[in-house]
């Protein structure tokens, strides 16, 4: 097939492929909460669709616990949505002008960059196959499987890694010696004895040890994750407005009782 002939991306789909591809760059996942926030309320036509919105909203404040996977095609969602309503130029501008602290990512675990790039083609691949014709539609779906497959022999090694104590520390910016990790129980298993389901299950919580200063500059300690904040005499202070610095990490399991 000559050059002529040849399909080309229009400008505007050359666009949509460099925002997405930017910003699956240097391990990044999404922006920190805060910007993300601002990015979601710069899409156009946003709305409200039973108890959730169309697209869905920024995986943040309780969500954002969630894998990494999930983020990344989140802000993918968004980026996509931005395409389709008008809105890409402004969205591509203002994600390019963050600073590398405003984005979240995954510091030192290799291991996810790869399914970074083939989550990157799976996008580019969507977005191929709705302008395109039946066969290459056909062809597309034919090959779905198998990228979900790489993407799950990617994700659940990089997965395992990002809920060690090693994830924690790239997480919370503190050494890993700072992390203290339970060992998950296993009494609510189907498999333990008696067999069957036993009506529970546990899951995480995570708690911090976090610093901060004053308007004087004098440290503070919180342990309830800044909710209080006392002087080093151990006397109760005003919130210093700001979130601190963590410099201890426990992970622990709460057991949660089923209906």
């Amino acid at each position: 097939m000559s050059d002529s002939q040849t399909p080309r991306e229009s400008p505007a789909d050359e666009g949509l492929t460099s925002l997405i591809e930017y910003a699956t760059s240097n391990r990044w996942i999404c922006p920190q909460p805060c910007r993300w926030i601002a990015l979601f309320e710069m899409l156009p036509d946003t709305r409200r669709v039973g108890n959730g919105y169309e697209p869905a909203v920024p995986l943040i404040l309780a969500a954002w616990d969630t894998p990494a996977l999930f983020k990344i095609l989140r802000l993918q969602e968004h980026i996509d949505w931005a395409y389709k309503h008008g809105a890409l130029e402004a969205v591509d501008a203002f994600l390019r002008s963050l600073p590398k602290t405003e984005w979240y990512h995954l510091g030192r675990l290799m291991a996810v960059a790869p399914l970074q790039r083939y989550i990157s083609q799976l996008a580019r691949d969507i977005n191929t196959m709705a302008a395109s014709d039946a066969r290459s539609r056909s062809e597309f779906w034919g090959c779905l499987p198998y990228y979900l497959v790489i993407c799950w022999i990617l994700w659940y090694p990089a997965n395992a890694a990002w809920y060690s104590k090693f994830g924690y520390s790239l997480r919370y910016e503190v050494d890993e010696s700072q992390v203290t990790k339970a060992d998950e129980p296993h009494d609510c298993d189907w498999g333990r004895s008696p067999l069957g389901a036993k009506g529970c299950h546990y899951e995480i919580r995570v708690r911090t040890v976090r610093v901060a200063y004053d308007a004087h500059h004098n440290l503070m300690t919180s342990d309830d994750e800044g909710k209080t904040w006392l002087d080093l005499g151990g006397v109760e202070q005003p919130n210093p407005g700001t979130p601190g610095r963590a410099t201890k990490v426990f992970v622990l399991w709460e057991k949660i009782s089923e209906p």
